[in-house]
């Protein structure tokens, strides 16, 4: 799933935007990609801080 960067001006940091893609992916999920470009810094870091705890691996782009 890609969520876009609008998505976090318009919600703000939440869980929401990371666990619900996690969870509603068929097969279950073992990494999140992040573009390092596409976002900005304190929204990456809050989708990596999301992920880690979620047991994910993170690739940052």
């Amino acid at each position: 799933h890609i969520v876009p960067k609008y998505a976090f001006k318009a919600y703000g940091a939440s869980r929401w935007l990371v666990e619900g893609p996690v969870e509603k992916t068929w097969g279950g999920c073992d990494l999140v990609v992040v573009d390092k470009k596409g976002m900005r810094g304190s929204d990456r870091r809050f989708v990596v801080s999301v992920a880690e705890e979620l047991g994910l691996e993170v690739l940052i782009i």
